[in-house]
């Protein structure tokens, strides 16, 4: 059985913490600064001494260092906090120099990264046909840390980097019109909702809208299981979303 530490312990740390027998983990470890339920407050030799693998779902401003503490004890990590990837070139280099082992994902959930293939697929259509013009949503619970969603910069640049008539991705425009050239993708917080994200093709003729509406975070926590069985013993920095089909059937062929 593979022996996992959570780092962080909020809903979604809570979630892993359920749904991990039925995919033959044990959690060993529970790290939080703040939580009362939890073992640890920080990543050290001691936290994570019976550890396999860690999974953190922690904050953005404490990830960074969660990642160097893990690969410098030797303990691959699955990351899903969002809003770090800006420091990504770094702690590449800092992983692959270490040794060690990352993957990260902008969205875990299993029907997310389906939706990033079809939209892949899709766009790529839909630039070879004139007249269809495309834009994305994404929408979230207040509490949301990050905007736009890593999820949403990921559609985006999906679109963008298939779309031979888009030059740049625009958030939050301001007060004025949307460039031809633009791709537009806005963000919106609301209340509990755990995630919605959809991309739409228009044209004069017809309209084609492409969504994903997550109903819990149980679709993430699962996908952020399936990581951390094939981290386990894999070396380097892993995408989730690049990889996802190679992870999903590794992972079900052990099952």
């Amino acid at each position: 059985m593979l022996k996992v530490g959570l780092v962080g312990y909020g809903k979604m740390g809570h979630m892993l913490k359920n749904l991990s027998n039925e995919f033959n983990i044990e959690i060993v470890s529970i790290i939080d600064p703040t939580n009362e339920e939890a073992n640890y407050k920080e990543i050290n030799e001691n936290s994570i001494s019976n550890c396999d693998v860690l999974i953190d779902f922690s904050t953005p401003n404490g990830v960074i260092n969660n990642i160097k503490r893990a690969v410098k004890q030797n303990i691959p990590i699955v990351v899903g906090t969002t809003g770090w990837l800006d420091s990504l070139n770094e702690i590449t280099e800092y992983v692959e120099l270490n040794n060690g082992a990352l993957i990260y994902g902008s969205n875990f959930s299993i029907g997310v990264n389906i939706l990033f293939q079809i939209v892949n697929f899709s766009s790529e259509l839909f630039n070879k046909i004139p007249g269809y013009d495309v834009a994305g949503s994404e929408i979230h619970h207040r509490m949301k840390k990050d905007i736009p969603s890593g999820t949403g910069k990921t559609l985006a640049e999906i679109v963008l980097n298939n779309y031979d008539t888009k030059e740049e991705i625009v958030y939050q425009p301001g007060n004025r019109e949307i460039k031809k050239e633009e791709l537009h993708f806005t963000s919106l917080r609301l209340g509990e909702i755990p995630g919605l994200h959809e991309v739409t093709f228009d044209s004069k003729d017809d309209q084609l809208s492409i969504k994903h509406n997550a109903k819990g975070r149980e679709g993430f926590a699962k996908g952020a299981l399936m990581a951390a069985k094939y981290i386990y013993d894999k070396k380097g920095v892993i995408d989730f979303v690049s990889n996802f089909s190679e992870i999903i059937e590794e992972v079900n062929n052990e099952n």
